[in-house]
């Protein structure tokens, strides 16, 4: 009975101790829910392309498995494509990159995380008139089985050991901030 409590804990520790780097980058991508645009969508695609060609073959490195399935690259490239912006393989060097699983299980968190927010960017794309990607997209990837994915993700904290609790904290704070700084880069390029 102690496993899900060791799962809930971590959970709630990864949103209470990375809610103030998740802020800062929500602030650094730039898009507004309230009035999107193609435009500020196409620039936060790209920047992401920037960071996960170099990104996730990291942490697939150290997260094979779980990796595999939720990869989005293949997926943004598509995006990109079909938005008539041809998928730059652009330099860029992160400031971090995971080192061991637990700050790979962190990362993935992060990235997991963003397709609950994603959802909501997919949403208010909807709306606008030229947007036109449906889903499955980089922001909606999973379409009608988001929550189930997050679910599942979460059921995968149970694998973590608790001496890794403070490795996953690290692995999705350094990612979070690696983030805004490649935001805040393309911003001053």
């Amino acid at each position: 009975m102690t496993q899900p409590n060791i799962a809930s804990s971590l959970t709630r520790r990864l949103r209470v101790e990375t809610a103030e780097a998740h802020a800062r980058l929500e602030a650094a991508t730039g898009f507004d829910l309230h009035r999107p645009s193609a435009a500020s969508a196409i620039a936060m695609l790209e920047n992401f392309h920037r960071v996960l060609t170099v990104f996730e073959p990291a942490m697939l490195a150290l997260l094979p498995a779980r990796l595999q399935e939720r990869s989005r690259l293949a997926l943004l490239e598509a995006d990109l494509t079909k938005l008539g912006r041809a998928p730059e393989r652009r330099s860029f060097a992160p400031l971090w990159l995971p080192h061991h699983k637990a700050e790979a299980f962190g990362a993935l968190y992060v990235m997991e995380g963003s397709t609950l927010g994603g959802k909501l960017i997919s949403r208010a794309l909807q709306k606008t008139a030229d947007w036109p990607l449906k889903s499955p997209n980089y922001f909606d990837p999973y379409g009608p089985q988001t929550g189930a994915m997050w679910s599942l993700f979460q059921d995968e904290l149970l694998d973590i050991p608790p001496a890794d609790a403070n490795g996953v904290i690290h692995g999705a704070n350094e990612t979070f901030t690696m983030l805004e700084s490649a935001f805040a880069r393309e911003a001053v390029s």
